[in-house]
């Protein structure tokens, strides 16, 4: 679980930091945006495993803070892919 509480710790940037951000930065916060993406599915999809072999369900708060998180990572995913398409035009 050690991955899933840093992503949900990370602060998401907010349209004016995204605008100031260069070409290298946007790509490395692509990067661990992904990767914190993929932890948290990957955490998720044990909790659901876990839940289907055993009957014991993840804490609902906790669960319901994961999959907040993933949304949240998913939209600012969404809005670097806009930012790096805008540096490209220009």
């Amino acid at each position: 679980m050690v991955g899933e509480e840093h992503a949900l710790k990370h602060q998401t940037p907010s349209p004016g930091e995204l605008d100031q951000m260069g070409m290298a930065q946007l790509k490395a916060l692509k990067e661990s945006n992904l990767q914190d993406i993929v932890n948290i599915k990957n955490t998720l999809d044990h909790a659901r495993a876990v839940k289907l072999t055993t009957g014991v369900y993840a804490d609902p708060s906790w669960y319901s803070k994961a999959s907040a998180a993933l949304r949240h990572k998913g939209l600012l995913d969404q809005a670097l892919a806009t930012r790096n398409k805008k540096l490209k035009r220009n």
